[in-house]
């Protein structure tokens, strides 16, 4: 697919653990990976209720037909989203003539539609709803790469952009700062290379649960580490950099009062993804479900 795309200088992104297929540009595949970074770190979401900043996490089937107008598409992922937006009725028709979204969070959803309609989206607190706003490509960011990562990359083709040596979380780490339009093109080579690209010797890494084409099963990363007072949004960033686990809470935890919000405190001792599930689980009186590399908490 990489091969045929490029021949059309467009490049495909897979979002959420194979759920999603996005099929574009290759910059804006890059700041679609960017966009979905920020949401998962609530920007843009600062004042919106914690009811429906959670209700962002919560995964949706949702199929657009083709030559559906964008309001209409709008109109009909607002209702099967439980959602209030507004604008986006006015968006231009860019990317988008079909698709086919399978169990794929609602934020994730929202933002690549935004990206396909060339706006993103932010919670206007005035009206409790989700409007579109113009994508800031001069907007300055930051990321924050391993040192060996960073190794893949020519500096000098990206001169606005500023590479600085740190620590993070007691790891040698380069963070780069930068306008969002040059970052995303960073983060689509270093962050998604793997998922993106094949390279000449096709040595790709398999991820945990899956089966590598020799039919060797790749062995699970270990973590060691310990969390203190932290949201449950941090925790799981935290674990699927480092351990290669994603982790997702059942909807039907919010009336536990259970969100990405809550906070908790956990102790890693060289863990596995059982007993990651198990250690995370007690915290939210949860019952791990465990798919792959993937672990959905649910209530018990």
């Amino acid at each position: 697919l990489d091969f045929l795309l490029s021949a059309s200088q467009l490049s495909f992104l897979v979002v959420d653990d194979s759920s999603l297929l996005y099929v574009g540009p290759r910059e804006a595949a890059g700041e679609a990976l960017l966009l979905l970074a920020r949401k998962n770190e609530g920007v843009g979401l600062e004042h919106a209720p914690q009811q429906m900043v959670a209700r962002l996490f919560t995964t949706i089937d949702f199929q657009i037909n083709q030559f559906t107008e964008p309001k209409e598409v709008f109109k009909s992922f607002a209702l099967r989203a439980r959602l209030k937006l507004s604008g986006f009725e006015k968006t231009p028709v860019d990317l988008y003539r079909s698709a086919r979204f399978e169990k794929v969070y609602i934020g994730s959803v929202l933002t690549i539609l935004g990206l396909g309609f060339n706006v993103d989206y932010r919670y206007d607190e005035a009206t409790a709803s989700f409007k579109p706003v113009s994508i800031d490509k001069d907007a300055e960011v930051s990321r924050y790469y391993s040192v060996d990562t960073v190794k893949k990359l020519k500096r000098e083709d990206y001169p606005d952009c500023i590479f600085e040596n740190q620590s993070f979380d007691g790891k040698k780490m380069i963070r780069v700062d930068g306008p969002f339009k040059t970052v995303a093109k960073i983060e689509l080579l270093l962050s998604q290379d793997e998922r993106l690209f094949s390279d000449i010797s096709n040595n790709r890494p398999t991820p945990v649960g899956e089966t590598s084409p020799q039919g060797t099963n790749h062995k699970q990363t270990r973590i060691s580490g310990e969390i203190g007072n932290a949201s449950l949004r941090n925790l799981f960033a935290y674990l699927q950099k480092n351990a290669n686990v994603v982790c997702k809470l059942d909807a039907a935890l919010e009336a536990d009062g259970v969100t990405l919000e809550s906070r908790v405190s956990c102790k890693f001792t060289n863990a596995d993804i059982n007993q990651i599930g198990s250690i995370v689980a007690k915290q939210i009186n949860a019952t791990p479900v465990i798919v792959g590399n993937v672990i959905t908490f649910c209530p018990k």
